[in-house]
């Protein structure tokens, strides 16, 4: 199947990351041509598509690395097969049904977010901080009838097993990551194998693996439902934002294309996987590239040091408050760090001072931009070679004829707005979920 119009083959093109002479530090290279398409073209049309591709290109490469331990493109998408064969043949998942999906960071997050995708389902993430009436609220309004839960987080979605809100729920120890030992530590939280949940309605992850019925054949496409992330940035309840394969993809490719990362890169997922930052920096943008993720479950600054420095992070998406706390750690120097080419962000304002002293101490620049779940996290940022603080970057002079632009009238400036879009067809327009 095409592309859908509008969505156009993600740019790759290698060396777009590139070590420059500036003190020795990657920076990104924006000179020369726009780079080639991907490989597979209009091919690609589903997140799972993506995943697929990148994985046909680097099937021994990290997609993940989970502390010490590494998850190969290849093997990424044969468990996350396998688990689409257990939610299609055990868990009874058809088209378009709407899968729970309750956890920390860590690589069954993603094993599971495309293991749901490649069944042709709906991810619905949930924020691990919530309770179970939130959680229940959810699930009534999503409609989930599965969830896939971190052992931690089981027993907040154990009233909706028992009102049969949901009937069958995965359980994610996050051990069953672990393959190697690790420096830094892992903590016990992460490391130590908990009681096996005698209930069943819960199946255990290593047991969906073994699932040996394969999915059938992926049938979604760019316009299909891919993930309903909920919000609570309105008043009252979180409400859930419908995003598609095409939306998700169309917010990582201007991104690409903006800050002209590159298969080449390293990121650093520390971010929650279940807010839209994460999701889509954490995720699918750099799974989409063929780059490797390095994840931690939590935010623990001094694991973040060690993992940027021993696996040359070069990429970093991170609220601010999560960058003052890390540069106010001492044991941050410009050597540990010198291989962050891009630390980016929003959610909040940046403070000048701890934008100007990451400038003048580490010689690195935040890149503050701005974005929402409704529109799938990257919407404005600044130039990345021409950081300006308090600022959402310049206007792209192609959207004037769309959005409108100022002009300057008899002396003034006035707002000229050229909405030549047609309405869209009864059928293509969005509808409130329920």
């Amino acid at each position: 199947m095409n592309a859908p119009r509008g969505i156009f083959p993600l740019p790759l093109g290698e060396g777009r990351v590139r070590a420059a002479v500036d003190e020795g530090r990657p920076t990104l290279d924006h000179r020369g041509p726009h780079p080639g398409p991907l490989p597979g073209g209009e091919g690609v049309c589903s997140l799972w598509d993506c995943l697929a591709e990148s994985a046909r290109r680097f099937p021994d490469k990290p997609a993940v690395r989970f502390y010490g331990s590494a998850l190969s493109y290849a093997e990424l998408v044969r468990q996350a097969e396998a688990l689409a064969g257990w939610l299609q043949h055990t868990a009874h998942v058809r088209k378009g049904d709407h899968v729970l999906l309750f956890s920390q960071n860590c690589p069954q997050f993603i094993i599971a977010s495309y293991a749901v995708l490649r069944a042709d389902a709906v991810v619905v993430p949930v924020n691990a901080m919530w309770t179970a009436d939130e959680v229940a609220h959810v699930v009534d309004d999503s409609g989930a009838q599965v969830a896939i839960v971190a052992h931690e987080l089981a027993e907040r979605v154990l009233p909706s097993l028992e009102r049969r809100m949901l009937r069958n729920a995965l359980v994610i120890d996050y051990a069953d990551a672990l393959t190697a030992d690790s420096d830094p530590g892992v903590p016990a939280s992460v490391a130590e194998r908990p009681a096996t949940i005698r209930d069943p309605r819960f199946t255990r992850w290593s047991e969906a693996l073994d699932e040996p019925e394969r999915p059938i054949a992926h049938r979604a496409t760019a316009d299909d439902l891919a993930v309903l992330p909920y919000t609570s940035g309105t008043t009252g309840r979180p409400k859930g934002c419908m995003h598609t394969h095409a939306t998700l993809q169309a917010a990582n490719r201007a991104s690409v294309a903006w800050r002209g990362t590159t298969s080449d890169a390293v990121f650093l997922g520390i971010a929650p996987l279940f807010h839209a930052l994460g999701m889509q920096n954490g995720m699918h943008l750099p799974l989409m590239l063929g780059a490797t993720v390095v994840m931690l479950p939590r935010w623990d600054r001094d694991a973040a040091l060690a993992l940027i420095e021993r696996y040359r992070v070069t990429s970093w998406a991170a609220p601010p408050a999560m960058l003052i706390d890390f540069f106010a750690n001492p044991a941050v120097t410009p050597e540990k760090v010198a291989s962050l080419a891009l630390v980016h962000g929003g959610s909040a304002p940046m403070p000048h001072a701890v934008a100007e002293a990451m400038k003048t101490r580490f010689g690195i620049d935040y890149n503050e931009g701005y974005g929402m779940t409704e529109t799938a996290s990257f919407l404005h940022a600044n130039p990345p070679r021409r950081a300006k603080l308090g600022s959402l970057g310049d206007r792209d002079p192609r959207a004037a004829g769309d959005e409108g632009l100022l002009e300057p009238v008899a002396g003034q400036r006035r707002s000229v707005r050229r909405d030549r879009r047609p309405a869209l067809p009864a059928h293509r327009r969005p509808r409130l979920h329920r």
